[in-house]
């Protein structure tokens, strides 16, 4: 469903990123394809460590809250 909003709003300027762990299912040929074929970027933590998620969601979550707050 989120693929097929994407493709409705061709004159977006926005790149969908799509952030995962390394997981089998995130890594599997297939699904890299189909983000791949709707040009969504990939992003994965880089030692298979689920840790390395909360420090990424932490990071975009001051990073989003920022540029909220210096651009009202």
């Amino acid at each position: 469903m989120a693929i097929l909003d994407l493709n409705k709003e061709s004159e977006s300027h926005f790149q969908l990123v799509y952030y995962s762990d390394r997981g089998v299912k995130y890594c599997h040929h297939e699904y890299v394809k189909l983000l791949q074929d709707n040009h969504i970027k990939i992003s994965m933590t880089e030692n298979r460590d689920p840790l390395e998620n909360a420090i990424a969601e932490k990071v975009n979550g001051i990073i989003l809250e920022e540029h909220f707050i210096h651009n009202k």
